[in-house]
């Protein structure tokens, strides 16, 4: 084998057409695209895709017949690339954020002969799909909470987890914007970071942290799971479309509600909390067009558009 310096975290390694692709350099290239087939003159770069530093490949996912990974090619930051195994065929797929800001991407997963990810950037909390293509990269929605970096395909939907400061919430999604929806109450989950899906025989476990009892594994009955009840937030959003003050009215409105303003991208541009059933907010320094005015509790969540004139 050749001598080369190989990032060995796990997540930088896959197998593609009997080859192991994984990030290396040597003392040449910096940290790039490399593939073995285990032999010396097999072991060969595939692509310096960032000649001037390290484009450090990274999160590789083989699906539909390519490696799907990550990598900073010096100008837009690190997005995500594909490859069919050769230097040509070595390419991004998408500059999701624009510009040399990195998009954050997490949880490549495979789903419905799509890859399915997560791009965090900011107060951006994005799902999206990708059929490798720039233009068959689509928003699939905008996740109202900060998405723990983990996702698992079950019974023909992906699940994952998003947190709020004081709960995790479940998700399911058919790959659709409708179908993706918060499908249990809140989980109280305090300081536990680190939770995730759990799959063992042919059953869906998730760690839940249970006050002084710690945390106990769950498992999910999903005959019994349905979309978050709506009840007794009916609320009025007005003016609509607006120049200034758009309100916010619930006359039955319970405590812990918030809200987010966000643009069409999933930018959060505000926030905060609903402090009485009739609340106003100030869209007046903002261009004019359509927003997305989300509003959350432990009881759901309801997103309603926003024009400015």
């Amino acid at each position: 084998m050749k001598n080369i310096a190989v990032n060995n975290y796990l997540e930088n390694v896959a197998i593609y057409n009997n080859e192991m692709y994984f990030c290396a350099e040597d003392n040449t290239n910096g940290y790039e695209l490399w593939k073995t087939n285990g032999t010396t003159a097999g072991t060969v770069l595939v692509k310096n895709i960032n000649p001037a530093s390290d484009s450090s490949p990274t999160r590789f996912l083989v699906s539909n017949n390519k490696i799907f990974f990550l990598a900073n090619d010096g100008t837009y930051g690190e997005e995500l690339w594909i490859s069919d195994g050769t230097s040509a065929g070595t390419q991004l797929v998408k500059d999701i954020m624009t510009g040399t800001s990195s998009s954050n991407i997490q949880t490549l997963i495979a789903f419905n002969n799509q890859v399915y990810f997560f791009a965090l950037n900011g107060s951006n909390r994005l799902l999206y799909k990708t059929d490798g293509t720039s233009a068959g990269t689509i928003l699939v929605k905008t996740i109202p909470y900060n998405v723990v970096p983990y996702a698992y395909v079950f019974n023909d939907k992906l699940y994952f987890l998003a947190k709020s400061l004081a709960s995790t919430y479940l998700f399911e999604s058919d790959g659709t914007e409708a179908g993706t929806k918060q499908i249990t109450p809140s989980i109280s989950s305090e300081n536990y970071s680190d939770i995730n899906l759990l799959n063992y025989n042919s059953e869906l476990y998730l760690p839940c942290y249970n006050g002084n009892s710690g945390v106990e594994l769950n498992k999910l009955t999903f005959a019994n799971l349905s979309a978050f009840s709506t009840e007794k937030s009916d609320f009025k959003i007005y003016p609509n479309p607006a120049t200034d003050l758009v309100w916010i009215q619930n006359d039955g409105l319970q405590k812990g509600w918030n809200y987010q303003l966000l643009d069409l991208s999933g930018k959060v541009l505000q926030e905060g909390k609903l402090s009485s059933n009739k609340s106003s907010i100030s869209i007046g320094n903002y261009p004019s067009g359509m927003y997305i005015l989300s509003l959350q509790s432990d009881a759901g969540y309801k997103d309603f558009k926003i024009l400015k004139k």
